[in-house]
């Protein structure tokens, strides 16, 4: 793409850690360059554009204050190494702040492989731990937890809630399996990032498209970011 001299570069991460030297070569010959979605660390990036993941983190710890009446809850996450992640631990840990929930298990699930998800709920629950809720890292790692739950324990009062809003998610919330979700706009960060890759790539000013811009520090600087809305879906 380089060599073809395209005009902006939008770069969703896999390995955000990777991609610095990279984008000083697109850098050197002029070319903007959007992060989608994940942060790309240590580079001299453009923009970011993503949804607001520590308010994800919020309305999941928020949503489950209001409906738990018990206190042990577990964290079965996705991929440590996706930053998302981080952002939605802080999101977590703020609502938390002086409740009396405490977070008896964290779990991360390396690479967002689900059957490792579904491993450890079922191996807390053989060992007869067993919490109150269940956070977890987004709606698929939400129904592994389920089935672990379904097959070892079948008690329903245990609560889980997940982020993605995706079909079987929210066919899980209308059969009482799931309590929430949380909703990502993903379709308008789509549209909004294309928007600004024009934006871009015409050398326009971005600071006065009528969106609020709250920079993020990616290691290399402060960072011009876009945050949009999650909304909880219940």
């Amino acid at each position: 793409l380089l060599e073809r001299n395209v005009d902006v570069f939008v770069i969703l991460p896999k390995d955000a850690d990777s991609l610095s030297d990279s984008i000083a070569k697109i850098k050197s010959k002029g070319i903007p360059v959007i992060s989608y979605d994940r942060l790309i660390f240590n580079a001299d990036v453009d923009l970011y554009l993503t949804i607001d993941s520590q308010k994800v983190g919020e309305f999941m710890a928020g949503g489950l204050l209001s409906r738990s009446t018990g206190t042990r809850w577990f964290e079965i996450l996705g991929s440590e190494d996706d930053y998302n992640m981080t952002l939605i631990e802080n999101g977590i840990a703020n609502t938390l702040k002086n409740t009396p929930i405490t977070i008896a298990h964290k779990f991360y699930t390396s690479g967002w492989n689900y059957d490792l998800s579904y491993q450890e709920m079922a191996r807390l629950i053989s060992e007869k731990n067993i919490p109150d809720a269940v956070i977890c890292g987004n709606d698929a790692i939400a129904s592994s937890v389920i089935q672990a739950i379904s097959r070892y324990y079948n008690d329903s009062h245990i609560l889980v809630c997940g982020q993605d809003a995706d079909i079987a998610a929210c066919q899980a919330i209308v059969q009482d399996k799931q309590v929430f979700t949380i909703f990502k706009p993903i379709n308008a960060l789509a549209e909004l990032t294309a928007e600004f890759a024009v934006y871009l790539a015409r050398g326009e000013d971005i600071s006065n498209k009528g969106y609020t811009i709250k920079p993020i520090n990616n290691g290399a600087g402060n960072i011009p970011a876009i945050w949009l809305e999650p909304v909880l879906v219940d």
